[in-house]
C-alpha cells in the first residue's frame, strides 16, 4: 500500500497544478479571446457565408449561417476555450506536440488529449447541429492556436518565476483584426477559386503523422504550414545575410517539449537593425512584421472555414471530393 507521504505529495502536485490554472486560466493562451480569437471565428464565418453564396451552381447545398443563430454558438465555445472551463484549461495546455499528449502529473501540456476529445464527440450517432458547430468552434481555437509559431516549436509561454512569460506574436497589435478590414479584404481575395479546395474532404497530415479523423488533419496541416512555411519563409536578404523567420524560435532539443525564444535581438515586433559579417544588414520594421502576423491570420481564417466546410457536410450532405 502507498504510504501517507506518496498521497501528501500527489495532493501538493495537484492543488498546485489547480491553483495555476484556476488562479491564471489564461495560461499558455495564444490570441486574445475577445480581440482576436472572437474576429478570427467571425471572420471565417464570413468567409465560408462567402463561398456558399456564391455556389451559383449549387455544389455545395449549404445553409449560410445566420446571425444569433449557429454562428453565435460557433464564436462563443472559440472564446469560451480560453475563457471559460478553468478546470478542463488547467488540465490541458494549447501547444501542438508532433509526438502524442504530454502528460505531466495530470496536466497534458500538448493540445492532443482535448482535440481527441472533441474529434470523438463529433462522431456520436445523431449528434444535434447545435452540438455539432459548438464543438467545432472549440476546434477552430486550436486551428488559429497554431498558426502562433510558438505554440507549434514549441516555446512555453505563461505563469512562471520570477515573471510570466507573454509571446510576442500574442500580444502583437492586431492590426489586422480591428476593426477587419485588412483582414477581410485579405480572405477575400484568397477565396476566389479555393473554396472548393476548402470544402474537399480533408486529406492526411504530414507525412510523420499517423492517420488521423478530418479535423487533426486540418490541424496538423496548419502546424505544418507554420512550422516550414511561414517560420522557414525570408526575414531578410543583404549581402550575404540570409535569414528566416525561425530566427526568433528555437527548436527544442530532440529528448524536450520546449524550445525557447531565441537570445538574438531585436526580439520578434521590434524594429531595429540586425548586423551579419563585412557589414551587412537588414532593417526591421512594423511592415514586415505586421506582414508576418496578417499571414498568420489569414491563415487561421482558411483553416477554420474548412473545418466549416467539414462539419457542415457532414451534417448536411456528403463531402466534396477533389477533383
Amino acid at each position: 500500500m502507498a504510504s501517507s507521504s506518496f498521497y501528501v505529495r500527489a495532493a501538493c502536485l495537484l492543488s498546485l497544478t489547480l491553483a495555476v490554472g484556476l488562479l491564471l486560466p489564461r495560461a499558455t493562451c495564444a490570441y486574445d479571446p475577445r480581440q482576436g480569437h472572437k474576429q478570427l471565428a467571425e471572420a471565417a464565418i464570413e468567409g465560408f457565408n462567402l463561398c456558399i453564396t456564391a455556389d451559383v451552381d449549387h455544389v455545395y447545398s449549404l445553409p449560410v449561417f445566420e446571425i444569433g443563430k449557429y454562428a453565435v454558438t460557433i464564436v462563443e465555445a472559440d472564446v469560451a476555450e480560453d475563457e471559460k472551463n478553468l478546470l478542463r484549461r488547467a488540465l490541458n495546455w494549447h501547444f501542438y506536440s508532433t509526438s502524442g499528449p504530454q502528460i505531466h502529473f495530470l496536466t497534458d501540456r500538448s493540445l492532443d488529449r482535448v482535440f481527441s476529445e472533441i474529434e470523438d464527440k463529433l462522431k456520436a450517432d445523431g449528434i444535434a447541429p447545435s452540438g455539432a458547430y459548438k464543438l467545432v468552434g472549440r476546434a477552430m481555437h486550436f486551428l488559429e492556436d497554431v498558426t502562433v509559431p510558438a505554440h507549434v516549436v514549441p516555446v512555453y509561454h505563461g505563469p512562471g518565476f520570477p515573471r510570466s512569460i507573454k509571446d510576442p506574436v500574442d500580444t502583437y497589435r492586431v492590426q489586422g483584426l480591428v476593426p477587419g478590414q485588412i483582414l477581410a479584404r485579405e480572405v477575400a481575395g484568397a477565396l476566389p477559386g479555393k473554396c472548393k479546395e476548402l470544402a474537399a474532404v480533408p486529406g492526411p497530415g504530414a507525412p510523420q503523422f499517423a492517420p488521423a479523423g478530418p479535423l487533426r488533419s486540418i490541424l496538423d496541416l496548419t502546424a505544418e504550414e507554420t512550422r516550414t512555411h511561414r517560420l522557414a519563409g525570408a526575414l531578410c536578404e543583404s549581402g550575404g545575410l540570409r535569414l528566416k523567420w525561425r530566427r526568433f524560435w528555437t527548436f527544442p532539443a530532440s529528448e524536450k517539449f520546449f524550445g525557447r525564444y531565441a537570445d538574438d535581438t531585436p526580439v520578434f515586433g521590434a524594429p531595429g537593425v540586425i548586423r551579419g559579417s563585412h557589414g551587412s544588414s537588414c532593417k526591421l520594421t512594423w511592415v514586415e512584421y505586421d506582414a508576418f502576423v496578417l499571414a498568420g491570420h489569414k491563415q487561421a481564417v482558411l483553416a477554420d472555414i474548412r473545418a466549416l466546410f467539414y462539419v457542415s457536410r457532414m451534417l448536411y450532405g456528403s463531402p466534396i471530393e477533389d477533383d
